[in-house]
């Protein structure tokens, strides 16, 4: 085992190592991995540095006192970004969805509508939900419990992709009905 004082210094030195592996030009070199306690739960790196930086986090738990994470850290996707490696998150892929043209709109305004249309199907009233639409689809749309988050994934990635438009919409008037195996608007 080595001194306490042995261990500080290179606990520093391997968290800035760890800190400095993470310089890039391309995402296919940035990595997501744990190298444990006490060095955080993730850690984004070059991919070629993982294997060293693995190797080195070893050697100090054989002759450091280690300390363990309750972590559930597993390899991921990773992108370089101002020529750094950084962990992918949800926000950013939804931050880089490309513009679509307006003739690319329009279809996916009309896949929506089917997909929509599709979702309104029910077997009975307790199936009917409103699903509060977005301009250019209208005000309070029905569709089937089960089908409202996609439906709804459906909208928020149209108006990320597609220029948007608003207008106000008044309350629904009437109830969910189910009738005839279709969601629609009891008044």
């Amino acid at each position: 085992m080595l001194s306490e004082e042995a261990c500080s210094t290179l606990q520093k030195t391997l968290g800035n190592k760890i800190r400095e592996a993470n310089s890039c030009t391309q995402d296919s070199e940035c990595t997501l991995r744990s190298f444990g306690c006490p060095f955080g739960c993730e850690s984004v790196v070059r991919a070629d540095q993982q294997v060293e930086l693995t190797r080195l986090t070893q050697e100090y738990g054989a002759g450091c006192n280690r300390c363990y994470y309750d972590c559930d850290v597993r390899p991921g996707p990773a992108k370089c970004l101002n020529n750094k490696c950084v962990k992918i998150t949800g926000q950013m892929i939804e931050q880089e969805m490309p513009r679509l043209n307006p003739s690319e709109c329009k279809t996916e305004q009309q896949r929506i509508r089917k997909e929509n249309h599709k979702a309104r199907a029910c077997l009975e009233t307790s199936d009917c939900v409103a699903s509060p639409l977005r301009c250019p689809f209208g005000c309070h749309e029905l569709v089937n419990k089960n089908e409202y988050t996609r439906i709804e994934a459906l909208y928020s990635r149209f108006s990320k992709t597609c220029k948007a438009c608003e207008y106000k919409c008044a309350a629904p008037s009437g109830e969910p009905y189910c009738l005839n195996k279709r969601c629609v608007w009891k008044e």
